[in-house]
């Protein structure tokens, strides 16, 4: 998947804090197409007990370079846009609680094997020797 955009409804307003006056008006957040390290970064931000909306929330804020902070006061119909918009980059082993489509690659009832004969872990895609032992 490449970049994605949103078109706010509500537009996100930068206040300035010495004047209070509006100084930026987001209508709209483009993501970049996410790294591993983005992934990897989020899940860090977002901590071990953190929830998967918290860590999609970090993710958001590292793809779209707006701080979670911000995001965290869109209205809900923007909110949630946004989120199944991150959801979109996932694997379809790490989507959790969207009803959004597998990946790309596809799921199927049973594992690819590689031309090495090693076969996908289930979860994360990481290929394991037939021997049981990580490459």
């Amino acid at each position: 998947m490449s970049a994605g955009k949103l078109t706010l409804m509500e537009p996100i307003q930068r206040v300035s804090k010495q004047t209070g006056q509006v100084v930026d008006s987001i209508t709209e957040i483009t993501l970049r197409r996410p790294k591993l390290g983005d992934l990897v970064a989020a899940m860090d931000a977002a901590g071990s007990k953190a929830s998967s909306g918290s860590m999609t929330l970090q993710l958001a804020a590292r793809l779209s370079g707006i701080p979670a902070a911000e995001l965290e006061e869109l209205g809900m119909e923007d909110g949630q846009a946004l989120l199944e918009l991150v959801a979109g980059f996932m694997p379809a082993g790490l989507r959790t609680g969207t009803g959004g489509s597998p990946s790309s690659r596809g799921a199927s009832a049973s594992p690819q094997t590689g031309e090495t004969g090693d076969q996908p872990n289930s979860d994360f895609g990481v290929l394991v020797p037939l021997s049981g032992k990580p490459n």
